[in-house]
């Protein structure tokens, strides 16, 4: 299955037309000391609408804790894949478009912005052996509260089919904004097909700098609907 999860580095396959696809997840984080995330459910509905060309819905939730108060945070988005180029190549890019805003029960809302809007451009490269590259390179355009800005999301990964069922990746992603201190991420993690239309998978990551996550896990689910 082609899944936007769980890697930063999402490939550039869209969702065949017709097809329907869900993914959902758990993730826990400690942002910095004293304060932690818990994300779920992490979900993305994909279908396809034309070929290389899918609609997407996604809805995601975050309790944020620090020294026994808290604030959650729901953010939901709407999108779409634009998959250029045709599948088998050796190069493959893709445009995805993407908007969302949260809903903020707190008396700040630093941890999520209002609204934003970015355009993912997403790129790999097959290699021999079950190897692959990809990245992406995302502007984002922030609102918050009266205030706006931006920032651009940039990712390196190595991923490989380990046999017929199992996958691994490696990716280091970093996040610039225009104001303030960017902030830089090692993550890795697996994938497993349990049955044709089923996939777990299961993520790590290790922030690098002092504007990154100390460290997140996760965990999650893919399935696509049978035609």
């Amino acid at each position: 299955i082609s899944t936007a999860r769980p890697r930063v580095t999402e490939n550039v396959f869209a969702v065949a037309r017709g097809n329907f696809q869900i993914e959902t997840g758990l993730s826990f984080s400690r942002l910095f000391e004293d304060v932690d995330a818990k994300r779920g459910p992490e979900l993305l509905v994909r279908f396809g609408v034309l070929p290389r060309t899918e609609l997407r819905v996604g809805y995601d939730h975050a309790w944020v804790s620090s020294e026994g108060s808290g604030e959650n945070v729901g953010s939901f988005q709407v999108g779409g894949k634009i998959q250029l180029t045709e599948p088998g190549a050796e190069w493959g890019l893709a445009l995805i478009p993407a908007a969302a805003w949260a809903d903020v029960e707190s008396a700040t809302n630093d941890i999520s912005p209002d609204q934003f809007l970015s355009l993912t451009l997403a790129w790999d490269r097959v290699m021999s052996a079950g190897w692959g590259i990809g990245g992406v390179i995302k502007p984002v355009w922030l609102e918050r509260q009266d205030e706006s800005g931006s920032t651009v999301l940039v990712s390196l990964a190595a991923s490989r089919q380990l046999d017929e069922r199992t996958g691994a990746f490696a990716e280091w992603a970093g996040e610039f904004p225009d104001e303030g201190e960017s902030a830089h991420v090692l993550h890795g993690g697996m994938t497993y097909l349990m049955v044709v239309n089923a996939q777990l998978d299961i993520h790590a990551g290790l922030g690098l700098t002092d504007a990154a996550p100390d460290w997140t896990f996760g965990f999650g689910l893919a399935y696509r609907a049978p035609k």
